[in-house]
């Protein structure tokens, strides 16, 4: 026999005080028991399948005169009932099941209308050709049964229910009403094309919960929206995933380089940055960048808000750069040094900035500068550290950033077309800071993180400020250095990093280098892999 055509069922007796429910409901709505669960069994398909018009087959006996109910015959039809759910009008589940209630009676007018007749007329109306018309059935069969056994003449006799072999349709829901205890079992039928025994035990299990909800007379005023088909272990998974409320204290609305400047204060002399032998104090890099920053605003004009690009190798005159950039509460925006003219020129007439700042290995890229109308300043990050001599005031006293300033922007790769601007807010980058310290992948304890992302990828912001502002220590690799495995092995090894975020390449050359190498030895706490192979 053809698989397709093979067919199976599954019968689930509702529980004693469930059943009893559902026959009150339906009497007291003054519906009949088929009528309530055709209602529960097209919402049931309408939140199963996420589909709003939803047709289900049932029959008739249409013996509708008085002549045809004493007379031997078959004159069952067959007849479509269709909803069409709407939930975003505020439907009551007492309103749904008058609703149905009227539809059955509409459907009935018609009883006496084959369902060919009533195919070809769709066909006729709407042009369309659709086979099945459904493929779904909803039957009731109504007994009485005390479970006594019977005997014909002193012959025993048993139930015997015959093996389906041959599925009418898709999917059958027979619901089997014992009237004498009002016992009620769902009887499902399915082909084993589409089914199988323990998915059918899943739809069961969720028609059941559906049912045990409508059955609940608190919920008959409640809108049809509320009611779920979640099974009891989804419901509990369902609230325990979402209940991801954290009390985070005031830094939650705090601001970048108020963070650091904190971080500082308590700790001066915690190693800050660092780069082979060179290194500065938390102390000293806030006096650094509270100097750069002083020049930016009394001697360059930058105002509050406005972009100030930098492009700088991987250097601590990098990290110096970025942290001055915010704390003259203007907004960072990184140029990568190996990115060509073109590029660097778009990205400066996009954020129509006025300030670059760069240092000896990058300023000769930036000369085209010069001759630029308005005109942008150049400011030499390496010329100014060289000659200014570090001064512990702060001398601007523009109001402090706000949290929903414009931190930094990135821009997309631009590999679809013109690369686009993000802005990121001061807010935003603290609570993401934030949340992967509730979540442990950071800044749960003091980090001594690697940095090895080039500026042109945003987490290169995230690897030198988060690791400053949770009071960690950062590790500066070399101009391409992060190209080096031995450097890179012996830097993770000796500065004892703890996180580093390496892309896919890098981490498949540093793992091939270490097979190659037994005796470099790498330990780190967490290494986080971002981008594609091909970033």
């Amino acid at each position: 026999m053809d698989t397709k055509m093979i067919g199976s069922n599954l019968s689930v007796g509702l529980s004693i005080g469930l059943s009893s429910t559902l026959v009150v409901l339906a009497a007291s709505e003054n519906i009949t028991l088929f009528q309530l669960f055709l209602a529960c069994y097209q919402l049931f398909l309408h939140k199963l399948t996420s589909q709003r018009d939803i047709c289900v087959g049932g029959v008739s006996a249409n013996r509708y005169r008085s002549e045809l109910e004493q007379l031997i015959g078959m004159f069952v039809n067959t007849l479509p009932y269709r909803n069409i759910f709407d939930l975003s009008q505020k439907t009551t589940v007492h309103d749904y099941l008058i609703g149905v209630r009227r539809l059955c009676l509409d459907v009935l007018q018609h009883g006496q209308l084959p369902l060919q007749d009533i195919i070809q007329l769709h066909r006729n109306s709407t042009g369309l050709y659709q086979l099945p018309f459904f493929q779904t059935m909803l039957l009731i069969e109504s007994y009485a049964s005390n479970n006594i056994a019977c005997s014909l003449d002193g012959v025993p006799c048993n139930e015997f229910e015959v093996p389906m072999s041959v599925p009418k349709y898709d999917l059958t829901l027979v619901v089997q009403h014992n009237i004498i205890d009002n016992h009620i079992i769902c009887k499902w039928e399915y082909s084993t094309q589409f089914f199988d025994e323990a998915s059918i035990g899943v739809v069961s299990d969720r028609f059941v919960s559906l049912l045990t909800q409508v059955a609940d007379k608190q919920k008959q005023q409640q809108f049809l929206n509320t009611l779920h088909i979640l099974q009891s272990h989804e419901q509990k998974m369902l609230h325990t995933l979402n209940d991801t409320h954290v009390d985070y204290d005031e830094g939650y609305r705090s601001c970048i380089a108020g963070l650091f400047d904190a971080n500082a204060q308590q700790d001066p002399t915690q190693i800050c940055v660092a780069l082979d032998d060179t290194r500065l104090t938390y102390a000293q890099m806030r006096d650094y960048s509270n100097q750069l920053a002083d020049y930016l605003v009394n001697q360059c004009g930058v105002q509050p808000g406005d972009i100030v690009m930098q492009c700088v190798q991987r250097s601590i005159d990098m990290v110096i750069g970025i942290l001055a950039i915010l704390k003259a509460h203007a907004t960072y925006c990184a140029l990568n040094p190996d990115h060509p003219t073109n590029r660097h020129m778009t990205l400066v007439d996009d954020t129509h900035t006025h300030f670059i700042l760069c240092n000896d290995g990058t300023r000769a890229a930036f000369l085209w500068t010069l001759l630029n109308k308005p005109p942008i300043t150049l400011i030499n990050i390496s010329t100014f550290l060289l000659q200014s001599s570090v001064r512990k005031s702060y001398s601007h006293t523009q109001m402090p950033n706000k949290p929903d300033d414009r931190a930094y922007i990135v821009f997309t790769s631009g590999s679809t077309g013109k690369p686009k601007a993000v802005p990121i807010r001061h807010y935003n980058f603290i609570a993401c800071v934030r949340a992967c310290q509730h979540l442990k992948i950071f800044g749960f304890t003091k980090e001594t993180t690697l940095q090895t992302s080039q500026c042109s990828f945003d987490v290169h912001v995230f690897e030198i400020l988060a690791t400053m502002v949770t009071g960690g220590t950062l590790i500066m690799l070399k101009p391409f250095g992060h190209m080096d495995m031995d450097y890179v092995s012996r830097t993770i090894a000796e500065k004892h990093v703890t996180w580093t975020i390496l892309t896919p390449t890098i981490t498949a050359f540093l793992v091939q280098f270490l097979q190659d190498n037994p005796d470099s030895v790498v330990r780190m706490q967490s290494l986080r892999i971002f981008g594609s192979i091909g970033a």
